[in-house]
Order: structure tokens, then sequence, then C-alpha cells
């Protein structure tokens, strides 16, 4: 934004407004949206405000907009594509705190779980393994109980709800033990994979704590 006020200060403006109109836009869209017809929209007010049609993946409502979709392709029943969404709006939020965080990371790890379960796409080309696919569920399920903690306290019953399902997934899953410095090279490899995938920066990941 800085750039753009020294350069031509009368941009700022014009951004201000586009945002507000696509900030409304994702408000107005629902599961019975025409997608087709949403997506020639956010073209339109995003060449208003940049002539090349790229909105800036860190400037709202780009990550609300993502994760709006994602919600929408979930809902009817394309996992893929509602996760590629959700990767792209979850990991392009600026500020990584807060209740927003905590519960749309729950809501991504809710979809990696769903799609798990489709067995025949894994390993693909492009696409991680299923192997891979576990792996990055665990650590994500993991990351999420601890923000929770922090956010939302231990006690809290969203906090145990979230802990009691990572504590499912190692007890029942196999999972692998973090400190092992094979699991964190595996995991990084199958991150890599799938933000490749959903074409999100590899800067934008989550790293193991």
């Amino acid at each position: 934004m800085q750039k753009h006020e020294e350069s031509d200060p009368s941009m700022i403006k014009k951004i201000d407004q586009c945002q507000q109109q696509l900030i409304d836009l994702v408000n107005e869209t629902n599961e019975q949206s025409d997608l087709n017809i949403f997506d020639t929209k956010v073209r339109d007010i995003t060449k208003l405000a940049f002539p090349n049609g790229e909105w800036p993946k860190h400037l709202e409502p780009w990550p609300s907009l993502q994760l709006r979709l994602s919600s929408i392709h979930r809902a009817r029943g394309d996992l893929l594509t509602g996760l590629r969404h959700g990767l792209r709006g979850y990991l392009t939020m600026e500020r990584r705190t807060g209740d927003k965080w905590v519960r749309h990371a729950f809501d991504l790890v809710q979809i990696i779980a769903s799609a798990l379960g489709l067995t025949e796409h894994w390993g693909r080309p492009g696409l991680p393994t299923e192997a891979q696919m576990w792996d990055i569920l665990y650590d994500y399920l993991h990351e999420t109980a601890l923000d929770a903690r922090k956010v939302f306290g231990h006690d809290a019953g969203y906090t145990r709800a979230i802990q009691a399902w990572y504590d499912d997934c190692v007890r029942d899953g196999d999972a692998p033990e973090r400190a092992d410095r094979d699991f964190a090279r595996r995991f990084e490899r199958a991150q890599k994979e799938l933000l490749g995938w959903a074409g999100v920066s590899e800067d934008r990941g989550i790293t193991l704590t």
C-alpha cells in the first residue's frame, strides 16, 4: 500500500472501494450461488484496482474469499476443490493468532480428514500420497490444538474437543513421534507437495513446533 501511495495516491481510494465491493460480494455468496458469475464479478472488481487483475494474496478479502469458496465446494461435496481453496485462504491470513485463526484451522483439518477418504486420488501427478496426507493431518491437527489452548484456554470445551481428536489419531492411527527427525523431513516434503498442488507459496506453510 505504501508503494501505491508513493506512486499514485489516488490508487489507495480505488483499492479501498474495490475492497469493500469484494467484501460485500463474499458476504452475499452462498451454496446456491452461481460460481461462474461470482468469478466474473471478482475479476471485474480486481481489475478496477489492479490492471493485471491480481489482487494481493495477503490483502483482505482475498483470504476470506478463498475460505468462502472452500465452504461452498465442501458443502457441494467437492472436497478436493474445497481443500485447495481452504489452504489458499487459511495460509495467506496475515494474522496467525486469535479465535478466527483457530476456527479456520479446525475447518481445514476437517476437510483434510474427509478428503483422506478419497483414496483413489492421492498419489496422482501433482497430489501428495495418502501417507503424506496422514502426516499433514497429524501435524495440522496438533498445531490447531496448541493454538486453541493459547486462545481459548486448556479447559475450554472447544480446546478439549480438538485435543481429544488428536489423541484419538495418535492412539488409533499410529501417529509418528513428533520429535523424530525423520518425521520432520517427511512432513516438510509432504507439505511442499500439498502447497504446490494448491498454488500456495512454501513460505506460507505451517512450521513444526
